[in-house]
């Protein structure tokens, strides 16, 4: 599976047609990498889930818990790794909705994806407006604000993707440019 994320990485952007129509043979002529898929995405979902746990800490933490007590160096830190960390199952995940195809797609939409989704979107909301209060410098301020902004970007454009491409087309209404329109392209 890594292999396959790889050259929806690398090639996707500039090839994306080709990389979809790649990606899609394969799971196509051997059915035994969707098996794969769903175990290697399982894995991407529980890291997820893992930065949801995480952020109970950090919440702790930033309330002045005394056993998480860090120097607000230490928790800038520790909220930009754990940002990061959001980031990199959101762009897997951005990766899966662009180019593994339908038959990937209806394996991620009988998931409990989307609740995640919507979890991180509202982990991220809250760093945004409450966690960054009090930085330790103006830098890490707009590191943090810079990251969270793009992890939220990333939320929604996978969302989007999974409304248009995995519930959307099978029940007739079209999705075109993050815009819903019943019947017809928008």
């Amino acid at each position: 599976m890594a292999k396959l994320m790889d050259t929806a990485a690398v090639y996707g952007w500039s090839n994306p047609k080709q990389t979809k129509s790649l990606i899609e043979n394969v799971f196509e002529g051997v059915p035994k990498y969707q098996q794969d898929f769903k175990e290697a995405f399982d894995m991407i979902l529980n890291a997820l889930k893992r930065s949801f746990k995480d952020a109970i800490k950090v919440d702790e933490m930033i309330r002045g818990d005394a056993t998480f007590e860090k120097s607000r160096t230490e928790q800038d830190l520790t909220i930009v790794r754990l940002v990061q960390d959001i980031i990199e199952a959101l762009t897997n995940f951005q990766l899966i909705t662009s180019y593994f195809g339908e038959t990937i797609m209806e394996q991620v939409s009988s998931t409990n994806f989307l609740v995640n989704l919507t979890n991180s979107y509202c982990l991220l909301r809250k760093i945004k407006k409450y966690w960054v209060q009090g930085c330790s410098t103006s830098e890490q301020h707009q590191r943090i604000i810079t990251c969270t902004d793009n992890a939220i970007k990333l939320v929604v454009q996978v969302s989007s993707d999974v409304m248009q491409f995995g519930v959307i087309l099978k029940i007739g209404v079209f999705g075109k440019n993050h815009a819903i329109v019943q019947n017809k392209l928008a």
